[in-house]
């Protein structure tokens, strides 16, 4: 089976799996030594949105800034992947193949499309670099909001003060990271489970919850295009923060 081929198939299947929203699969990885997170489906700008085509975009960990992509095949039927600067001229390229074993080992059977790998480079071919990603997940989005599912209307906002509290946490600023708490919820505190009612309790045993290990744990989140349910946003992986609506922290598993 061509590459292409068996990608569309992938992604066609997430589709009918969503009725509602239309499903996107995320992809993490890397472009030579830069960490990155990709996401693919029927989204992203107007300028890379042409047709029914698949699309999406990718990012930099190192800024969050969204870069719009839009596909096509090549002449051998593999996947190519432009990205798209705010005018819709190509920038960058992605030659993508899915290997049928995961060299990196995060999926051990054979494989139909959870990783991608190739080069990257400019359109002129310069500073080609090698890629690999792994499928970590599928969300369902309204269109381009991806967290219109668990009831957030404005997406940039929403992230906005997901970033705030977690700068908060790197900094030691205690009263803005209870003040961003819903109330009550359930903390453990030295190895115990405490039902904390109130910022001013959060902030009576704040050097127990956010000890140094868990910091760790969030200056390694990703603070952008996270996983959302309707129920939630998660900072993280394995369920570790998860955040209503209103950028409230309402599960802390870490």
């Amino acid at each position: 089976m061509q590459p292409f081929y068996r990608w569309t198939i992938l992604v066609g299947a997430l589709f009918i799996q969503a009725p509602t929203f239309g499903m996107t699969t995320d992809y993490e990885g890397t472009i030579g030594d830069q960490k990155i997170g990709l996401t693919l489906g029927l989204v992203g700008s107007k300028a890379s949105r042409p047709g029914n085509e698949v699309c999406g975009y990718y990012f930099y960990d190192r800024n969050l800034k969204n870069i719009y992509l839009h596909s096509e095949k090549d002449k051998k039927g593999d996947l190519i992947l432009y990205e798209l600067d705010d005018e819709g001229r190509r920038t960058g390229i992605f030659k993508c193949i899915f290997p049928d074993k995961d060299p990196k080992g995060h999926f051990r059977a054979r494989i139909h499309g959870e990783v991608m790998e190739g080069t990257w480079s400019k359109m002129d071919g310069s500073d080609s670099r090698p890629f690999y990603l792994y499928q970590t997940g599928s969300v369902g989005n309204d269109g381009d909001r991806r967290y219109a599912i668990a009831g957030v209307a404005d997406d940039a906002e929403f992230e906005s003060k997901v970033q705030k509290w977690r700068i908060a946490v790197l900094m030691g600023d205690k009263e803005a990271v209870a003040s961003m708490f819903q109330y009550p919820i359930s903390l453990e505190v030295r190895g115990k489970a405490v039902n904390i009612k109130s910022a001013s309790e959060l902030l009576s045993h704040y050097n127990n919850i956010f000890t140094d290990e868990r910091k760790v744990i969030i200056r390694n989140t990703v603070p952008h295009n996270m996983f959302v349910r309707a129920d939630g946003i998660m900072l993280g992986s394995g369920g570790a923060i998860w955040f209503n609506a209103d950028g409230k922290v309402t599960a802390f598993n870490i």
